[in-house]
C-alpha cells in the first residue's frame, strides 16, 4: 500500500476517535440536562453534579486513536525508508 494511504486511513480513524468521543460528550450533557429537569419539576432542587467524561469512558475510541497513530508513523516510516532507498 501506499504511505498517502495508509495516511489517509489514520487520519480518517483519529477523526472518527474524535467524533465519537465528541458524541459521547453531547449525549452526557443532554441527559444531565434531563436529570436536571426532572429534578426541578418534581421537589425544585437542581442536582449539582458535574457530569465528566473521561477518554476512557467508550470503548472505541481508545482503539481507533491508537490504530490511527500507528497508521500514521506507518506512513511516515515508508515515506522515510522510500527516501532512504533513493538516496543510494
Amino acid at each position: 500500500m501506499n504511505s498517502k494511504i495508509f495516511f489517509l486511513i489514520g487520519t480518517l480513524f483519529i477523526l472518527c476517535s474524535g467524533v465519537m468521543y465528541s458524541i459521547e460528550r453531547f449525549s452526557r450533557q443532554i441527559m444531565f440536562g434531563e436529570i436536571q429537569n426532572g429534578f426541578a419539576t418534581h421537589d425544585g432542587s437542581i442536582a449539582t453534579d458535574v457530569v465528566t467524561i473521561q477518554l476512557d469512558d467508550n470503548v472505541m475510541v481508545i482503539p481507533f486513536l491508537i490504530i490511527g497513530i500507528a497508521l500514521i508513523l506507518i506512513s511516515f516510516t515508508l515515506i522515510i525508508l522510500y527516501h532512504f532507498k533513493n538516496q543510494k
